[in-house]
This record gives structure tokens, C-alpha cells and sequence, in this order.
């Protein structure tokens, strides 16, 4: 099975996020092991997106209030936010790839056996 990910040029990778309160671009590369997996992407080009927005900064959003209609009459929760990205000057496009990843089922190895 291919999976797509995105890897600092240090070999560190975007981890899942662990940060309820944030997306994704407010988390750091980190080192893989047994607290930190890759966040991983079923097309390269979801990957490319979540980097083009990551190397963009922090976005953030913040509750407007108010209630919204949409064109047929219902609550539109996305109007109900202001969004906002901090410029994140450390963050270079040239330190970052998306890189295919391989996962392979092996026999053998069972969650018993663990």
C-alpha cells in the first residue's frame, strides 16, 4: 500500500496531531518512534496541500458568532468563524518534500505476538 508524507530535509516527518485545541499547522516535524507517527496522505497531492498550508504559518480560527444562511436557508457553521494565519518566517519550503511511503503487511507477526 503507497502513502504520501511530509519529511523535513533532518529526516524528522509531520506527526499526527495530538493538539485538540489546533490544526495541523501549528505542529512541528519531530523524530519518528514509538510517541510519534507520520501523518500520512492517500494522494501525493493532499500531502503537497497540507504542506502549501503549512509552510503558510499558524491558522487559527476564532468563533464570530452570529448565525449565517446559506442559499438554501440553512446554518452555515464555516461563515461563523474568523480565520487568521501568523507568518511563520522559519518555515522554508527548500527544508521540506513529500515522500512516498510503503507500508507492507508481513506474515508472521501477529498483535498477539506483540
Amino acid at each position: 500500500m503507497i502513502r504520501w508524507a511530509i519529511m523535513h530535509k533532518s529526516g524528522k516527518f509531520m506527526p499526527q496531531s495530538s493538539n485538540k485545541k489546533h490544526g495541523y499547522t501549528h505542529d512541528e516535524p519531530v523524530h519518528m518512534g514509538a510517541n510519534h507517527c507520520p501523518r500520512l496522505f492517500s494522494r501525493a497531492q493532499d500531502a503537497a496541500t497540507a504542506l502549501t498550508w503549512w509552510l503558510k504559518g499558524e491558522t487559527s480560527a476564532r468563533w464570530s458568532g452570529g448565525m449565517y444562511l446559506n442559499a438554501f436557508g440553512e446554518a452555515d457553521d464555516d461563515l461563523n468563524y474568523d480565520w487568521d494565519t501568523q507568518e511563520r518566517v522559519d518555515r522554508k519550503a527548500e527544508d521540506m518534500e513529500v515522500v512516498m511511503i510503503k507500508l507492507e503487511l508481513t506474515d508472521g507477526i501477529r498483535p498477539t505476538d506483540a
